[in-house]
């Protein structure tokens, strides 16, 4: 049953998948060379070729590259939600969180379980909070559709210098009370550490496993999706990314 993998049972195991290889490909026109050789390495399309190198670009902040090659994959034929994705990138690495947002709302209306667009949702309000952007978006709506599918975030964030260590204490304590079976106040627990400080990834760790044992595997997914995101080189990281492709299959959603 994956409702049980998702609870991970410390003996799970799992291989090795693409997602560790994909990590540390850097803006510059050296990685952008080795990227596309690799992908047609791969025999991947024209489209495809031109729509991994507008994101690569995205990254980097380089708004004129990625425009040109986000041109060339719409026409063609890219689907239109995979480049409003990396439009949605490039806009919140260049401070346009608001059209950020209204990118990835676009994509979210068509496929409304789309885990990238979930993850960048959540990073996107999380990066304006800590940068003090001023919003235009109604953040309630969003803040509510993140905590439906595991992604807990602040409607503001605290600037104790305290949180740090108050959020490392609830985390723990939440973990105890997952020993002890107390899912209720283990939830209430993690999602403390993550009002305190909501890149903890231990926090949606614990959280992702406290949802999965409620039986409630969306929000278990959603929880670990942050982790990785948070910890990619936890030593777990690549056990959580196997059960998430394994949910995912699953459900058919688009990733």
């Amino acid at each position: 049953m994956l409702l049980t993998l998702l609870i991970l049972d410390p003996g799970l195991a799992a291989p090795a998948t693409a997602r560790a290889a994909g990590r540390g490909v850097g803006g510059t026109d050296a990685a952008g060379r080795r990227l596309l050789a690799q992908l047609r390495a791969q025999g991947q399309d024209k489209g495809e070729q031109h729509l991994a190198l507008a994101a690569l670009y995205a990254r980097a902040g380089d708004q004129h590259r990625s425009y040109e090659h986000l041109r060339a994959a719409g026409r063609l034929q890219v689907e239109a939600g995979r480049l409003q994705l990396v439009l949605a990138l490039l806009y919140r690495r260049l401070g346009r969180y608001d059209a950020a947002l209204s990118a990835l709302t676009r994509v979210l209306v068509e496929h409304p379980e789309q885990p990238q667009a979930l993850l960048q949702l959540w990073k996107t309000v999380y990066e304006a909070q800590l940068r003090g952007a001023r919003l235009q978006t109604d953040l309630g709506p969003v803040l509510e559709r993140l905590d439906s599918v595991g992604m807990h975030l602040p409607a503001r964030l605290d600037a104790d210098p305290s949180s740090a260590s108050e959020s490392a204490k609830l985390s723990a304590a939440g973990y105890q009370q997952l020993l002890a079976g107390r899912l209720d106040q283990a939830v209430q627990c993690f999602e403390g550490a993550i009002e305190a400080l909501p890149s903890n990834a231990r926090a949606h760790r614990g959280l992702g496993i406290a949802r999965a044992r409620e039986q409630d595997p969306t929000r278990a997914a959603g929880a670990y999706q942050l982790y990785l995101e948070l910890a990619p080189d936890a030593p777990d990281a690549d056990r959580v990314d196997w059960v998430l492709m394994q949910y995912w299959r699953d459900r058919g959603s688009p990733h």
